[in-house]
Order: C-alpha cells, then structure tokens, then sequence
C-alpha cells in the first residue's frame, strides 16, 4: 500500500501522463496528470459535482440547478458553461468555484486511508478543462 502523497510524488518525480483513478466505498475520484502535473480531477461523488458543490455554497438555488442540468442534456455543454450562460454565475466566480472544488477533491483524497487505485497512462489533454491558478501552476478542472 503505497500513502497518496508518496503516489503522488512518484507520478511528479516520472513525468508522467494519465488518469490516476482512487476508489473507496464505491466513490471513485479521477487525477489527470500531464507530464507529472495535476492538471484535473473529477469525482462521482454527489456532493462534489459542481452543482451540488454551488448550491452548498448559496451560489445557485434548487430552481436554477435544475433548469442547467436541462439545458445540459440538451446542449452538451458543460455545466459551469451553463451556469454562466444563465446568468447565474459570473466567469470569475466560476473559475473561483472551480479552484476551489479542484482543491476540495482532491485535498479530500488526503484522508482515504485504504483505497484502491489505479493509474492508466493516456495521452492527457486539457479539452473542456476550465484553467485556475493553483499554487504557483496554472491547472484546470473539468467545468
């Protein structure tokens, strides 16, 4: 069993490229990395989808959450773009919420004491990645 932070840097250290996958309690949580760098992260945690992540925060209301969510499914688009497109949310906030629910994710995988992963090597890209300041690297996080 190796601890996350030691997974972590082994995957910085190598420059590796993939999908780093974490799985505990039927809660899957996604890492994309780029040449060793977190440049995204997803998680099919209810409470962490961006949704739920801004209406927790009193961004949006119930009403608003599910009128983007239809449009959506309708659109294809991703659900931070609809948000905006709305007017419920300004890009900055957007791009603030996002950071910090990046930050949230996988600071939460911090506290997984025996999940299970896997790291599948891909040629990442940053396709549909909103990009944020992290620190003192520029990431993304899918919107």
């Amino acid at each position: 069993m190796m601890p996350l932070p030691d997974l972590l840097q082994w995957l910085a250290s190598a420059r590796k490229s993939g999908t780093l996958e974490l799985e505990r309690d039927r809660v899957r949580k996604w890492i994309l990395m780029r040449e060793g760098e977190i440049v995204g992260c997803s998680s099919d945690d209810p409470p962490e989808r961006l949704g739920q992540f801004l209406l927790g925060r009193g961004r949006i209301t119930e009403t608003q959450l599910h009128q983007a969510l239809v449009e959506q499914e309708q659109s294809g688009n991703f659900l931070g773009q609809v948000f905006v497109a709305m007017g419920a949310i300004t890009e900055q906030e957007l791009s603030s919420h996002l950071e910090a629910k990046a930050e949230e994710t996988i600071f939460s995988l911090f506290g997984w004491d025996d999940a299970a992963f896997r790291f599948t090597r891909i040629s990442t890209t940053t396709r549909g990645c909103f990009r944020f300041a992290w620190g003192s690297k520029t990431s993304c996080c899918a919107a």
